[in-house]
């Protein structure tokens, strides 16, 4: 089967659209002399949140905390690694932090280091996901689980009416999921979705399993080696499953949320419209006027401005945003954003229990016309 592809003048606009958005940008960075990768606050932050990941960790192995001191400890830890992966892996992985080949790679590894594959999450994120976001059988992230249904496209079942109240359990999973399961079922298929991945070489194959033991011995083995096993498991459970929610609840807002838009391909499996405008009608922002929000979500709160520009830090969004949100009304293409979190959160919540009743993409745009800009 053919690949699915962007017809950039499908609606006679996108192409358009896409160019001169993309100029506009060029010509920021060009006015006003500044690089498009990370400045010292995208490294202060990766300072912050390493400096922060070590110290807990220290402290719960090696110090002689109480139970409920170890279970705050093992929260603040999970939503330490969401930060370190909003704020550094996260842009480790498009590549956009530095310009220097060997501290990026470095940086592209701390997703390693902390147990998840740099490797395969690039191929499952920036390449899938920010290519085909929101389209049925190509983005991963709305293929994460057969029990949710994340797009009017996909078949319904009976079950579906409970995801709004199961989906957060599901959440609290997605870092177990990730490290225990999804990276070597990756392995084993060499499949995303309907992308068929070459065979990892003997290095990387060596290196995916030798991260996969690092984290397994730092993580469990060396905690066992001072606590009960029931403490140990209980901190490492409380830690992942802080961080999977949190990351789960911030990725899927972005996309999964009233008003979004699920289009698919044509009969000749082409996209019309543009791919520039496909991100934006598929994505949302949210809290973009909270400090931070903005900080420590690593500019994801900007998921318009990083899906058009992945090649860019975050810490540039927020000087971008009124050059995409000017350009959008001028081209008449939809942008949505929420004024907080908390907004996005019920939006996306209300779009699982219409998702889940069986709604189609013709009754969800007519349930969602009250709140196509902002929420």
């Amino acid at each position: 089967m053919a690949a699915i592809t962007f017809d950039e003048k499908g609606d006679g606009k996108g192409a358009d659209f896409g160019r001169v958005l993309k100029s506009r940008v060029a010509d920021y960075f060009k006015t006003n002399k500044i690089s498009q990768k990370a400045d010292w606050r995208s490294w202060s932050k990766a300072v912050f949140f390493l400096g922060s990941a070590i110290a807990i960790y220290f402290t719960l192995v090696f110090g002689n905390v109480s139970s409920g001191t170890a279970v705050l400890l093992s929260i603040a830890a999970g939503l330490t690694l969401a930060g370190f992966g909003f704020n550094v892996m996260h842009d480790a992985i498009h590549r956009n932090f530095t310009a220097k080949s060997k501290l990026s790679k470095a940086l592209y590894y701390t997703m390693d280091l902390f147990g998840a594959s740099g490797n395969f999450y690039r191929i499952k994120h920036a390449i899938m996901h920010h290519t085909y976001t929101n389209v049925p059988g190509e983005d991963p992230d709305i293929e994460e689980s057969p029990i949710i249904r994340m797009s009017p496209l996909q078949k319904h079942h009976g079950y579906h009416r409970y995801q709004v109240i199961y989906s957060t359990a599901l959440y609290f999973f997605l870092a177990f999921d990730w490290i225990w399961r999804g990276d070597y079922d990756r392995m084993a298929r060499l499949k995303v979705c309907s992308l068929q991945m070459t065979k990892p070489t003997a290095k990387e194959q060596g290196l995916f399993y030798f991260f996969k033991a690092f984290h397994a011995f730092y993580a469990l083995a060396v905690p066992l080696a001072f606590h009960p096993v029931k403490s140990v498991l209980a901190c490492y459970v409380v830690a992942l499953a802080t961080a999977g929610l949190v990351l789960s609840i911030v990725f899927q807002i972005a996309h999964i949320h009233e008003g979004a838009s699920y289009p698919g391909p044509d009969e000749s499996r082409q996209i019309k419209g543009g791919w520039a405008r496909h991100q934006v009608i598929t994505t949302a922002n949210f809290a973009t006027a909270n400090p931070f929000v903005c900080w420590y979500l690593g500019g994801l709160n900007f998921q318009i401005e990083h899906h058009l520009f992945p090649n860019i830090n975050h810490v540039h969004y927020p000087k971008l945003n009124p050059i995409v949100v000017a350009t959008c009304k001028e081209f008449g293409v939809n942008y949505r954003e929420f004024s907080s979190v908390s907004s996005a959160i019920f939006s996306h919540y209300r779009q699982l229990y219409l998702l889940g009743s069986g709604k189609t993409e013709a009754e969800l745009s007519g349930e969602s016309a009250v709140s196509q800009t902002v929420a």
